[in-house]
């Protein structure tokens, strides 16, 4: 669940930053490094809890 939780959460970043960028009409080349980040973040963490719990 934590996993998914980032996930949506990178999803729902990357529409808002696509939403505010195009209204000030700035580049969007940040976003995908930070959708990623957040990705690999929650990943990291759900795999040290999983790996906890099997210890």
């Amino acid at each position: 669940m934590l996993f998914v939780a980032f996930i949506v959460g990178s999803f729902v970043l990357t529409a808002v930053g696509v939403l505010v960028a195009w209204r000030r009409k700035v580049d969007l080349a940040w976003l995908p490094l930070v959708g990623s980040a957040i990705i690999v973040v929650g990943l990291v963490l759900a795999l040290s809890m999983f790996d906890r719990a099997m210890s």
